[in-house]
């Protein structure tokens, strides 16, 4: 089977280095045509997913099982990213079958109203008009500033014959404010510092490029892929194969997310332990908020502070524990349902440290029912337990809770009310729990 039309040979350096060219950066100062119709959600692909770069259940444009995969993270107030959405159309128009795009939201902090926008194109999505609505928001990204994003995007969903009450709620719900997050954090741990950010079978580019280069990216991997599969490799395969050969890690954070502004110390009513797990005094003066993915390697790091910290400070310090399980991490959900099935049976914080002391091997078959039987679980509740929709429900009641109060990534930390991102090393939650101390 052939997959390529046109036959061109991609310069080394492009696979090298990726590319760099115009777009909006995640700070204010940086360091460094006919489309196909939209089937996301609504046909699942065969392809076979990255772990490394998930498309997860991100809205999808051209044919969903194409052999090349432009992933595209894009902020709907850049100009950049306007003009890369034309190039992408014309990318479909001149690849029907060949391509597909995976749309995946990085609002920057500094467009006020990126975040609205892209909550508005999810809200759209829900109804099977994710496309449309993005392409109207870059059409009136002019009118942005200063506006009721509410108000406007209630607007272009009327005009898009959009139930507009159903786009409301979604557009305010939890779970949207969640996918945003979700895309954000992932974006971040690939290195994504700017928009419109683009990975074409896992080959890193930066900027709007034009169409031509786009070309000598899609023919060369054309070729590739030709190859490939008369090599014996499946064509479902294509994909994932792809991003293990071409994609380049960025060196990592150490902390993980940082902040995109200073802390600031929320309120008394703005979290509330409801039926989240709990260890230490129950009057204890210092009340620790976890908010953590038991697939985030930060997260570990952070957990091993704060057993750290209740050692230091015994008797002072309660720990509530909220899961913030990251889509990208295809263990992370589980894991959570894991840790609360066991707390049905009085073992939350036992799974707790046994699923961030496995967390390598999370991805192996019956890791949560090995895990189990460590804890000393009955067995037949436990299975039936984390199959329970109730404990599914409690996982993202939790996540909604985190964004709500701003949670952008993993771990982040609410130390009576005062916000810590990251693995922060133990002097910082220090510095705050003896200032509490001192002023009890």
């Amino acid at each position: 089977m052939k997959f390529s039309r046109v036959k061109s040979v991609l310069p080394s350096m492009m696979l090298a280095g990726g590319l760099l060219l115009a777009g909006c950066s995640s700070a204010p100062v940086s360091k460094d045509g006919n489309a196909s119709e939209q089937q996301a959600m609504v046909v699942k692909s065969t392809v076979i997913d990255s772990e490394v770069l998930p498309v997860g259940d991100s809205p999808i444009l051209g044919n969903i099982n194409a052999p090349i995969t432009i992933i595209d993270f894009s902020s709907l107030q850049c100009p950049y990213c306007a003009r890369g959405n034309e190039t992408l159309k014309l990318v479909l128009e001149k690849y029907p079958d060949e391509v597909r795009i995976v749309s995946k939201s990085f609002p920057l902090g500094f467009q006020m109203q990126s975040k609205p926008a892209a909550k508005a194109a999810l809200a759209a999505g829900e109804q099977g008009k994710y496309w449309e609505m993005r392409d109207l928001l870059f059409e009136n990204m002019a009118s942005f500033r200063g506006a009721d994003m509410g108000a406007l995007t209630a607007e272009l969903a009327g005009q898009l014959g959009l139930d507009v009450e159903k786009f409301m709620e979604d557009f305010k719900s939890p779970e949207i404010d969640v996918k945003v997050l979700e895309d954000l954090e992932l974006g971040a741990t690939l290195g994504v510092q700017g928009t419109p950010h683009y990975f074409v079978n896992g080959i890193r580019v930066s900027g709007a490029q034009p169409l031509r280069m786009f070309d000598a990216i899609i023919n060369h991997l054309l070729l590739e892929a030709e190859e490939m599969v008369e090599s014996g490799t499946s064509r479902d395969a294509l994909y994932s194969e792809f991003v293990n050969k071409y994609y380049e890690p960025v060196a990592p954070r150490d902390n993980g997310p940082e902040e995109e502004a200073p802390a600031a110390k929320i309120g008394p009513d703005d979290l509330h332990i409801g039926d989240s797990y709990t260890k230490g005094p129950e009057d204890a003066p210092i009340v620790v908020y976890e908010f953590s993915s038991f697939q985030c390697p930060f997260c570990k790091k952070g957990a091993g502070t704060l057993n750290e910290l209740m050692a230091m400070y015994p008797g002072k310090i309660k720990l509530v524990y909220k899961n913030f399980p990251l889509s990208f991490q295809a263990q992370s959900e589980p894991a959570s349902r894991a840790a609360l099935a066991a707390g049905r049976q009085g073992k939350f914080w036992e799974m707790y440290e046994l699923i961030y002391e496995n967390q390598t091997s999370l991805a192996e078959e019956g890791i949560f029912e090995k895990l189990a039987k460590e804890a000393g679980l009955d067995m037949k509740k436990f299975e039936k337990d984390m199959n329970d929709p109730a404990i599914a429900a409690q996982v993202r009641l939790e996540q909604g809770e985190g964004a709500k109060v701003g949670v952008k990534g993993t771990p982040v930390f609410f130390v009576n009310g005062t916000r810590l991102v990251g693995a922060q090393p133990i002097e910082k939650f220090k510095e705050i729990v003896d200032a509490e101390l001192a002023g009890e």
